[in-house]
């Protein structure tokens, strides 16, 4: 279902950019709950499995075009020396990346750019200011966050500095960090979506879950690995998606609206009756 705010938000995004010309929607988003997943570290523990997840969430946030890409963050994970590997894979797969762009941190940059990467903090150690990011969607830009870096403090910290931007696009961060062990490999579970085809392992070191604020809302999917192996845990999610499918996102979103009361989707994109 699509809470009214975020219909208007489509609605909005969409109204605008017709109004000067352009019949546009907005962007996607991959949302990842801990920065590990992409390292080196990932590449050497499973390097099959570390590029094919790489290049899923590139070819899903560009449509697999050949793109230009900004990464914005001072963490050694997401643009440093512990980053190569997932910049090389990239660059392999046809795109251009620029790290930390000298003109800053601003819409106006942003936008000059097909897709954002972002987590931790900013050079300078600034926090993002999550509403440019909200803009920057609504405007059909893409982003791929990385959180779990533990850069603010716990997982509350992360929870408080991009949820304000994640939840207008129907997901949210956990406020706790698991499991206790750093720097685990776990099994990747099998799905249709398209972040996770191919990928069977994942390197995780102590992120957070990312959620749907609405598991029967049709633009966002969650997917999950399996931490049954730890206390207290499962199949975990572990990366959230946002898109509106193309072309039609509003008579999609007004369609889904209508449903929503009579019917609810499982993850595999079927329809079946609500509960009763």
């Amino acid at each position: 279902m699509i809470t009214s705010c975020r219909f208007g938000l489509v609605v909005t995004a969409i109204v605008l950019s017709s109004a000067a010309g352009a019949w546009a929607q907005p962007g996607r988003i991959v949302a990842v709950g801990d920065e590990w997943t992409i390292s080196n570290s990932a590449f050497d523990a499973h390097p099959g499995s570390a590029a094919q997840l790489v290049s899923n969430m590139g070819d899903f946030l560009t449509g697999g075009a050949a793109s230009d890409i900004a990464i914005f963050s001072n963490h050694p994970r997401i643009s440093g020396s512990q980053s190569t590997d997932y910049r090389s894979t990239l660059v392999g797969d046809g795109h251009s990346l620029t790290l930390n762009p000298a003109a800053g941190y601003s819409l106006a940059t942003l936008q000059s750019y097909d897709v954002v990467i972002i987590g931790g903090r900013l050079n300078g150690n600034v926090a993002p200011d999550p509403s440019v990011l909200t803009a920057y969607v609504a405007g059909g830009g893409n982003v791929l966050l990385l959180t779990g870096t533990g850069t603010y403090g716990d997982a509350f910290g992360e929870n408080a500095q991009w949820d304000p931007f994640l939840v207008n696009y129907g997901l949210r961060l956990s406020t706790d960090f698991f499991p206790s062990t750093s720097n685990v490999v776990v099994p990747f579970d099998a799905t249709p979506h398209p972040v996770g085809t191919g990928v069977s392992a994942l390197l995780w070191g102590f992120g957070q879950n990312v959620m749907e604020t609405n598991p029967a809302d049709p633009f966002t999917d969650v997917l999950t690995a399996d931490f049954s192996g730890f206390p207290n845990r499962g199949h975990e999610t572990i990366i959230g998606t946002f898109m509106v499918p193309a072309p039609g996102g509003v008579m999609f979103a007004a369609a889904c609206c209508t449903l929503a009361g009579r019917r609810r989707r499982t993850k595999g994109g079927v329809l079946e009756p609500a509960p009763r």
